[in-house]
């Protein structure tokens, strides 16, 4: 029978690993798109997975938070390839000794920018001089294809670099938009730094790129993840002020957020900017199509981050201090989508359904045919209504051991209260010995054809090893997998996971 739901694309059984680059070993202080990440899309080949799912590309703000960036096009200067540079004879390695010296174990962000800023501008002035023609046109080309999202987002690095890195709001009011930016004759806007910004994103996105062929090369297919929102503090902000509720300050009147919650009492202060869909839905519509045709640039898979806003939204006054009083707004719904599959039918999307789902969520996410998510660490210690246990799943879903925002699996089990731990062992008929593989079976088992395991679950690590908390700001994001470690668990696990996908015909 003939489906009415806008897409259908999740045909085939499959399974794949969530990490964020960041999180790779390397010997610069932070995962990258170098080595490492050629070697774990390796990995995922060898053990029968099909997908690399990872966190936002886009370059962090305060906090480090991929989901705060200042912009929703530009990438992540933290994970170029610097060996790409010295093949390329613009860097050499004893130029690399500071970052060297950093950490392994974690990322330190405060260390680290600094000093690639420092090497990244070296390599830039070698590059004026360059006289490799192939690199110049690759560069121009990027350039010119790049320019509509690009030159604003170096005009805004190159002002927030003005002002000390402080943040949009508080720029004098004749700058907080990019139309009075260009009004006037502002003759204090570094140059240097806009090349900057040129030349970082070209490579970021060479190197992306490099690293999305052989993915291909290898049946890996990479799963990116879309924020809803953007921040407050970015380009598209400062760029395209009329697509969100702001004041005549230019100043967000109500922001994002979550009401109280799994994993907040007091809910999730987000703090973005809302869109303007009552008011301009037409240019928000295009805004967002631009936005989602560079991520099917850019991935195979996109995961809509926060999919019940599009029904329906929270929206907090800007002056609350968390976000226990808003009130729900009504989203673009099923027109936004319509839109979306008439544009692009071939998209491939994930809806992130979890939190307060209600009826009229599970209506558009029905409507939209996307596949939700289901967490198994969700699961247990209630009713078998739970949604989240393995015979309520639906083959058009996603099921997860847990997700960035969860604790690993192994910590989850051990804090668990007894009646949780009771049921996964009754349910699952386990021991509760191993819990991080009890549930990476149960995922792989499930009747969802797509099953993502976060590698802090396959390396069964402890809450150390937790990326994210919500609702906090500092210490988050700042994980790494130990080297030495993880080849371990691929000698040792390989195998029995490339037969356990096998056998479950993922």
């Amino acid at each position: 029978m003939k489906s009415d739901a806008l897409f259908s694309w999740l045909k085939k059984r499959s399974s794949g690993v969530l990490l964020h680059p960041t999180a790779l070993p390397s010997l610069y202080g932070i995962g990258n798109l170098g080595s490492a990440a050629y070697r774990f899309i390796d990995y995922l080949n060898d053990c029968g997975f099909s997908h690399w799912q990872i966190c936002p590309l886009g370059s962090t703000g305060y906090g480090n938070s991929p989901y705060q960036c200042f912009s929703a096009f530009a990438g992540n200067l933290n994970l170029i390839d610097w060996d790409d540079l010295i093949s390329l004879g613009l860097l050499k390695y004893d130029e690399l000794i500071e970052l060297t010296r950093l950490p392994n174990q974690y990322c330190d962000f405060d260390s680290f920018i600094p000093e690639r800023n420092k090497i990244l501008n070296l390599t830039l002035d070698r590059f004026k001089e360059y006289k490799d023609t192939a690199l110049n046109n690759e560069y121009h080309t990027f350039l010119n294809e790049n320019n509509e999202w690009l030159l604003p987002y170096a005009e805004f690095r190159a002002l927030k670099t003005h002002f000390k890195e402080s943040a949009l709001k508080v720029w004098p009011i004749s700058l907080r938009s990019r139309y009075s930016f260009l009004k006037q004759s502002f003759n204090k806007l570094d140059l240097s730094v806009v090349k900057f910004h040129y030349w970082g994103q070209f490579l970021f996105f060479r190197h992306w790129k490099k690293l999305r062929i052989y993915a291909k090369n290898k049946q890996i297919s990479i799963i990116g993840d879309m924020p809803i929102y953007v921040s407050a503090d970015s380009a598209d902000v400062w760029a395209n002020p009329e697509l969100f509720d702001l004041d005549k300050e230019f100043k967000a009147e109500h922001i994002s957020g979550v009401p109280p919650d799994y994993f907040s009492d007091t809910g999730q202060l987000w703090g973005n900017p809302l869109y303007n869909w009552d008011k301009l839905q037409g240019k928000v519509f295009s805004w967002w199509m631009k936005r989602l045709k560079q991520s099917m640039d850019f991935f195979d898979i996109i995961r809509l981050d926060h999919f019940r806003a599009f029904e329906a939204f929270w929206s907090i006054s800007a002056d609350e201090k968390n976000a226990i009083n808003g009130k729900w707004l009504q989203g673009p719904g099923i027109f936004f989508f319509q839109v979306l599959a008439k544009k692009y039918p071939s998209i491939k999307l994930i809806a992130e359904d979890l939190g307060m789902i209600d009826d009229n969520v599970r209506s558009l996410l029905k409507a939209t045919g996307l596949p939700g998510m289901s967490v198994l660490q969700f699961a247990f210690g209630g009713s078998s209504d739970n949604l989240y246990l393995p015979h309520h799943h639906i083959p058009e879903q996603v099921v997860y051991t847990g997700t960035h925002d969860n604790d690993t699996t192994y910590s989850w089990y051990q804090h668990a209260d007894e009646n949780t731990k009771d049921h996964l062992r009754r349910y699952l008929r386990v021991s509760g010995e191993n819990a991080p593989w009890d549930l990476i079976r149960a995922a792989i088992q499930s009747p969802a054809r797509l099953a993502i395991i976060p590698i802090q679950d396959l390396l069964c690590l402890d809450y150390t090893a937790r990326f994210n908390v919500p609702g906090t700001i500092k210490g988050n994001w700042q994980w790494r997998m130990n080297n030495e470690f993880f080849k371990k668990h691929h000698q040792e696990s390989g195998s029995y996971l490339k037969e356990l996908n096998q056998c479950y015909y993922r």
